[in-house]
Parts: C-alpha cells; sequence; structure tokens
C-alpha cells in the first residue's frame, strides 16, 4: 500500500532519546496522494519520505487506517504535524473539497490522531502549512546570512 523510499526506515512509535527530540511526523494529506516522513528539531528529514495513494473514497476512517501504516514504517517520534487540504479549525476539519466527502465534516482530526497514535497533534490547512514553513526558512536563511528577517 504505502510506498517507503528508505531502505533503512525502521518501524516504531516509541519515544526517542533527548537529544533528537523533539522528532515530528509529518504529515501531507492530499486529494491524490499522502505523503509523510520525520523530521528532527531542526525541520530536517531524519528519513526519506513515504507515499500511498489516497483512499477512494476518502472517508477519515480509511485516511486515518492508512496515516496509522505508514506512520509504522517510519522512526519513532515525538509529535505530530498535519497539512489538510481543507477549512481546519482547532484541529477540526470544516471543510474537504479534495476528499470528495461530507463525513469530514466537523471531524475532531487532531484528537483522533492523538487517539490512534498517542502522540500530540496539530492539524492546519496544507497551504498554512507551507507559509508557516517559508516564514521560518527565510527567517534562517537571514540569520545565516546576517541579513534581518
Amino acid at each position: 500500500m504505502a510506498r517507503p523510499s528508505a531502505a533503512g526506515a525502521r518501524r516504531g512509535r516509541g519515544r526517542v532519546g533527548r537529544a533528537a527530540s523533539p522528532r515530528t511526523l509529518a504529515i501531507d494529506i492530499g486529494g491524490t496522494h499522502i505523503k509523510a516522513s520525520v523530521l528532527d528539531r531542526a525541520g530536517q528529514l531524519i528519513a526519506d519520505r513515504v507515499d500511498a495513494p489516497t483512499p477512494r473514497p476518502a472517508p477519515p476512517e480509511a485516511v486515518l487506517a492508512l496515516i496509522r501504516t505508514i506512520a509504522g514504517e517510519l522512526p519513532a517520534f515525538d509529535r505530530i504535524s498535519v497539512g489538510f487540504p481543507g477549512v481546519v479549525k482547532g484541529g477540526c476539519i470544516i471543510t474537504a473539497p479534495n476528499l470528495g466527502t461530507e463525513a469530514w465534516s466537523t471531524f475532531a482530526l487532531a484528537a483522533e490522531l492523538e487517539k490512534e497514535l498517542g502522540k500530540p497533534a496539530r492539524v492546519l490547512n496544507d497551504a498554512e502549512i507551507q507559509g508557516r514553513s517559508s516564514r521560518i526558512s527565510n527567517k534562517n536563511r537571514s540569520a545565516r546570512h546576517g541579513a534581518p528577517p
């Protein structure tokens, strides 16, 4: 089902050593694919991305089952960050136009991921995550080169 791209990726969702913490399971839920990897505290990949087609149809239960499978193929992590293709408020899905189902309306995705994977989770609109990532990247680049962010 999921295609891991790292030969050395190991299973596990346990706590990792303090020096490496926190590790973040970063998930991109898309209309055609769900992609994930684990990032270190600096936001660098520590495992190759795992990619799988988004289930069709894509009700929450099917997407959660695929995320469980993908998470099991990646190294241990401490927290979860999800980009979702729709309107998200407080970790709850309001709309999910690319997933083609009304079942997502008011679905508490962050809470369900916390329950399923046993780690704290944050869910934001995927474009919002991209924007935040760009701001952080630009700030870090400016700091390295002595320019104001």
